[in-house]
């Protein structure tokens, strides 16, 4: 393979575009490729699912998508809110919205 890798991508460029994210990004550079972004998936999909269950067991409907639920406008309200509480559960602070 020399210096040509797969699909004859050149690794050396790939190195160098790596190395310039890691500068680019160097308040996060020692998060990259530590497999945090796991963990942060699952967390979210963690908060996601309680939100969903607790509306589910006060009779709102609501359709997930992202990191987004639609529901009934006049369930908005309640939604904030529960929202920002399970977040700040399992976070340990508020969200910046």
């Amino acid at each position: 393979l020399n210096e040509i890798g797969v699909a004859g991508v050149n690794k050396n460029m790939v190195q160098e575009i790596i190395k310039r994210f890691k500068e680019v990004h160097e308040p996060i550079a020692e998060y990259l490729y530590s497999g945090i972004a796991l963990k942060l998936q699952n967390l979210d999909s963690k908060i996601m699912n309680e939100i969903l269950v607790t509306l589910a067991r006060e009779g709102i409907a609501a359709l997930p998508y992202h990191d987004s639920v639609r529901i009934e406008e006049q369930h908005e309200k309640l939604l904030r809110e529960l929202m920002m509480e399970v977040y700040h559960k399992h976070v340990g602070f508020y969200p910046v919205i």
